[in-house]
This record gives C-alpha cells, structure tokens and sequence, in this order.
C-alpha cells in the first residue's frame, strides 16, 4: 500500500520495506543495501523505487544488529502471540520502534511508539495497531520500571505481573524526587554559602557620635554663662564700695 509520509516518518517507512524485503528474500539488510536489490514505494507518483534516506538505512542496519535481543524482548512480552505467528510485516514495525526506544537517544519513546502505530495503520491489518501499541507499551512501562537495566536484558523482567510493574514505577518515582530534594538542599546551602562572605567583607560603618558633639556644645555654654555671671557680680562689688 502506498503511502505520503514524510521526513523521519518517510525514512522509518522504508526502514520497515528494507527489513521486509531482506526477511522475504532471505537476506542480511546490509547486502541487500550494497546491492541495491530492493523496490521502495513512498507513494510518489511516477514509476521505479525511491532511493532509501540515510536515516532508513542507519534504522535497518541497526535493527539488523540487535535482531536476536529484539525479537527475545519482543516474545517476552506477546502473552498469546508467539513470534513465528505474527505478521512479518507487524514484527518489521515494531523492531524499528523497539530500536528506537533503546538506540535513538534523540527520539523519546512516546514518539517511537505512536509512529509505529501510524505506519502500521498503513501496512498492517485491521488489528495491527492496537497490537503493536500493546506490545510497545509494556516494553516501554518495563523500561521506565527498571531504568538501569540494558534493553537486551528486559526480558527477564517480562514475567512481572502489572501491579509488580507499578510498584517498580513508583520506587523509581520516589527515588527521582528523594534525588530532587537532596539536590534543592544543596542548592539552598551552596547559596548561602555564597551569600556569607558578602557579609562579612562589607565594611563597617560607624554612625556619628551626636550625643558627644551636643554635649561639647552644652559645656561650652555652661561656661559662657558662669563667666557672665562672675563680670556681673564684680561689677556689683565695685558699685557696692
């Protein structure tokens, strides 16, 4: 079925083709790129194959890499579906996302699984969608339950029941914002660390002494007037005799 994607969308499409094709023909990606013994159909009218984009190229070569732990982590999460009887062209999809997911640090997962389910609204049948966003999503809950543990060795963790997922979920929570309080506290104390030889370097500033001054004056005054007075009484002497 044709198709008018575009940009990485367009690229992931043939990403998808090229894996088909190489599984179809029973041959490894990267000699079916050097040869050049691929049709891709990007819906562009005309005749003849689109060229593949270097990112489709950079998808399929990569998921040819990591196959053999995609398809483990793939088959760890189907409950009723085992890998030979899903649709080759639902597996091709969802190893390009799981790729992506895992490889691509530019793209978040959100992203890789909602193109997935896109392109496979294209290529897939009626129920490949909501298939391939139900395996997608429980890859994608376990690799945000168990963070440090490699892409490859998530199939160990698919046995977890769904409340066992969502514990793992809220202990990695509750460590993000244990992490996040140690970090404002010491924020909190780098600032005032920061803030304490500013005050202690400000210079100090004496007011002036005003009591001294009104007191210099109010002497000055006391013996003005004691002098006066002394004049006054020997002039009053002197008058007397």
């Amino acid at each position: 079925m044709s198709n008018t994607f575009e940009g990485r969308t367009r690229a992931r499409s043939q990403a998808i083709q090229l894996l088909f094709q190489a599984d179809f023909q029973q041959k490894d990606v990267y000699d079916l790129l050097a040869d050049g013994s691929y049709v891709l159909d990007d819906g562009d009218a005309g005749d003849g194959s689109s060229p593949a984009m270097e990112y489709a190229e950079e998808l399929a070569r990569g998921v040819a890499r990591r196959q053999v732990a995609i398809d483990r982590l793939i088959s760890s999460v189907s409950v009723n579906w085992n890998l030979p009887r899903m649709p080759l062209v639902d597996r091709e999809i969802m190893s390009v996302a799981i790729y992506e997911m895992f490889d691509e640090e530019d793209i978040p997962v959100a992203v890789a699984v909602s193109e997935a389910v896109e392109i496979a609204k294209v290529y897939g049948t009626d129920n490949s969608s909501s298939f391939i966003n139900g395996i997608l999503g429980r890859i994608a809950r376990l690799a945000q339950a168990h963070p440090d543990v490699p892409a490859w060795k998530l199939c160990e963790y698919a046995d977890e029941s769904p409340e066992e997922t969502r514990a793992a979920l809220r202990a990695v929570e509750e460590l993000k914002a244990q992490e996040a309080a140690r970090q404002a506290e010491i924020a909190e104390v780098q600032a005032g660390e920061d803030l304490a030889p500013q005050e202690q370097d400000a210079p100090e500033t004496s007011e002036p002494d005003v009591t001294s001054g009104v007191e210099a004056t109010a002497g000055e005054h006391v013996e003005d007037v004691d002098a006066h007075a002394g004049a006054n009484a020997a002039s009053d002497g002197g008058s007397e005799a």
